[in-house]
């Protein structure tokens, strides 16, 4: 069974945006988690705070 171009790049594409919904469900989870910590009077660290901005910027480089 020979793949053609076209359909590796589609697999690709395909693989690269379920990756993207992953990591962007990902970053929801741990929002909606540190709410909760605050609101329940547990302040998260600043330093977990930077490391998640930075993950934002460039989420390849994290995974």
């Amino acid at each position: 069974m020979k793949l053609s171009s076209t359909t590796v790049v589609m697999v690709l594409v395909m693989f690269v945006m379920v990756l993207v919904m992953f990591v962007m469900v990902l970053v929801m989870f741990v929002m909606v988690l540190m709410m909760f910590m605050t609101r329940r009077g547990h302040p998260f660290r600043p330093s977990s705070y930077v490391f998640l901005r930075v993950g934002l910027k460039s989420p390849f480089t994290t995974v």
